[in-house]
C-alpha cells in the first residue's frame, strides 16, 4: 500500500498522542472534540469515522511496520482510538463509567507515573469518591505504587463480592519484577497479552464479546487476606492437575508472549500441526466417549478450542469445525481447490462457507496465546500461554471461571484463566468441597 493519504493516516494513528492515559480524559469529556495536526483541523466524529474505516477494510494488514518493527506496537495505535471513540461514545449516551471499566479498556496507554494508570480515571468515573457503591479510592501520589494497585484491586474485589474478574491480574507474570505486587494483583502498567477467556478476542477489533460461565455456581466470595494484603485467602476447590498440554497458538514468529520461556512451550500457528499436536494432547483420538458429559470426544474437543465463544448455534459451529477438521486432512493443493470450489458456491449464494468463515474467525479468536492439552481424570482443557503440565485446576469460591494455580513454596500463584469442559456451568460445585488457600 503506497497511497500516501493512508500512509499518512497510517503515521498519525502511531504517534504517542494516542498513547497517553491524559488523552483519554481530553477525548472523552469534550463536548465537541476537534483534531489538529500542523494546519488541518478536523472534528474527532470524522477521525474517528476514517480510521473506523481504515481498520475495517483490512488496510491495516498492508501498512509497514513501525520503527519499532514490532507488530503488536504497530496496530497498538487502532485500539487506543477504539478505547477514546468507546468511551466518548457511552458517555454521550448517558452510560456510566465505572473505575474499574476505565482502568481496564485504558491498558494499553501510557502514563510517565504509573500511579496514573489508576489515578487519572478519577475524574471519568461515576463511582469514584465516597458512598456505598464507590470504591472509596485515595488519590495520593505518595503512596508507593504497589500499594495504590493493591487499594484499588481489594476495593474491586470487595465491593463487587466476586472474582469474575480475577483473570486480569494474570499478566502481573509478564512485567519486570510484576512492581512487587502478590500474582493475584494486576500489574496496570502491563498491557494484558491475552483476552479473558470469558471474552472472544476478534482480530484486528476493540470488540470482546461476552459469554456467561458460573463454574462456581452463584456462589460469593468476602475479602480475606493475610501477611498485609500479600496473600489472599480463597476458599476453593481442587479439580484435578493438568497432564498434557499442546504448543502454543500465535500466528506471527515475533508475536509471541513476554516472559514465557521457550524451553516449557512450543509454539504453533494455526493449521495442520497445531491441530494434530492439540488432539494428541487433549486425548481426542483416545476414546470415544467424554465421560463428563457423555457426548462424543471430538464434540468435547471442539467445544474445548471454542471455548464456548462459537458466534453461532450449535449444530452450525459444529459443522463448521468438521468441515475445516477434515479439509485439513487433504493434501494442500486439494485443500484449496475445495476452498476455491466454495467461494463460487458462496458468490452464488450458498452461505455455507460464509458461515464457516465466521466460526473459523471466532475459533482463532479463542485460540490466540492459548494452549489445548487435558488433565490427569481426563478433563480437557484451555489454559493460557504460560500453563504448564503439573499445574494445579481449582474452582475458586465466587469466581465464574475456574482457574490454573502452581504450588509454591509459601503458597499458590495465579497462574492462569482455564476453560474446562464439563465443569462450566457449575457441574463440579460443591459447597461441601470447598478448603481454604492463600494465593501468593
Amino acid at each position: 500500500m503506497t497511497e500516501p493519504a493512508y500512509t499518512a493516516l497510517w503515521a498519525l494513528t502511531t504517534r504517542s498522542w494516542f498513547g497517553r492515559t491524559w488523552t483519554i480524559q481530553e477525548i472523552v469529556l469534550a463536548g465537541n472534540p476537534v483534531v489538529l495536526c500542523g494546519n488541518c483541523e478536523t472534528s474527532w466524529s470524522r477521525f474517528e469515522f476514517a480510521l473506523g474505516f481504515f481498520e475495517g477494510s483490512g488496510l491495516l494488514s498492508s501498512m509497514p511496520l513501525t520503527q519499532t518493527n514490532d507488530p503488536k506496537y504497530a496496530v497498538r495505535g487502532l485500539h487506543r482510538r477504539a478505547t477514546l471513540s468507546m468511551l466518548h461514545k457511552r458517555l454521550e449516551q448517558g452510560s456510566k463509567l465505572t473505575f474499574y471499566n476505565c482502568v481496564l479498556q485504558s491498558r494499553l496507554a501510557d502514563a510517565t507515573n504509573p500511579r496514573d494508570k489508576v489515578f487519572a480515571f478519577f475524574g471519568l468515573a461515576t463511582d469514584a469518591g465516597s458512598g456505598p457503591d464507590s470504591l472509596s479510592i485515595n488519590i495520593d501520589y505518595h503512596l508507593p505504587v504497589e500499594d495504590v494497585y493493591t487499594d484499588f484491586w481489594v476495593s474491586v474485589v470487595t465491593r463487587n463480592r466476586n472474582l469474575n474478574h480475577l483473570g486480569v491480574a494474570v499478566n502481573r507474570i509478564y512485567s519486570a519484577g510484576g512492581q512487587g505486587l502478590p500474582s493475584w494483583v494486576p500489574d496496570w502498567t502491563m498491557p494484558h497479552p491475552e483476552a479473558t477467556i470469558m471474552c472472544l478476542d476478534l482480530p484486528q477489533s476493540s470488540v470482546l464479546l461476552h459469554t456467561q460461565f458460573c463454574a462456581s455456581g452463584e456462589s460469593t466470595y468476602e475479602f480475606r487476606s493475610s501477611a498485609g494484603r500479600k496473600r489472599l485467602i480463597v476458599p476453593a476447590i481442587q479439580i484435578d492437575k493438568i497432564e498434557d498440554l499442546g504448543p502454543i497458538c500465535t500466528s506471527h514468529p515475533v508475536d509471541r508472549p513476554e516472559g514465557v520461556d521457550e524451553a516449557q512451550a512450543e509454539f504453533a500457528p494455526p493449521g495442520r500441526r497445531l491441530t494434530r499436536k492439540w488432539i494428541a494432547a487433549a486425548g481426542a483420538l483416545s476414546r470415544k466417549t467424554y465421560p463428563f458429559t457423555g457426548e462424543a470426544v471430538m464434540d468435547a474437543y471442539w467445544q474445548t478450542c471454542f471455548g464456548d465463544h462459537a458466534l453461532m448455534s450449535y449444530d452450525n459451529a459444529r459443522d463448521a469445525f468438521y468441515w475445516f477438521y477434515n479439509l485439513e486432512k487433504w493434501p494442500k493443493f486439494m485443500g484449496h481447490m475445495i476452498l476455491a470450489y466454495q467461494y463460487k458456491s458462496m458468490a452464488q449464494g450458498d452461505d455455507n462457507l460464509e458461515r464457516r468463515m465466521i466460526a473459523r474467525t471466532a475459533l482463532n479468536g479463542s485460540q490466540h496465546f492459548r494452549r489445548i492439552g487435558r488433565t490427569t481424570k481426563g478433563y480437557m482443557c484451555q489454559v493460557s500461554s504460560r500453563g504448564r503440565p503439573g499445574d494445579t485446576v481449582f474452582i475458586l469460591q465466587g469466581a465464574c471461571l475456574p482457574f490454573v494455580l502452581r504450588l509454591k513454596a509459601d503458597g499458590w500463584e495465579l497462574v492462569s484463566e482455564a476453560y474446562v469442559h464439563g465443569i462450566m456451568r457449575g457441574e463440579a460445585h460443591d459447597e461441601s468441597l470447598y478448603e481454604l488457600i492463600e494465593l501468593v
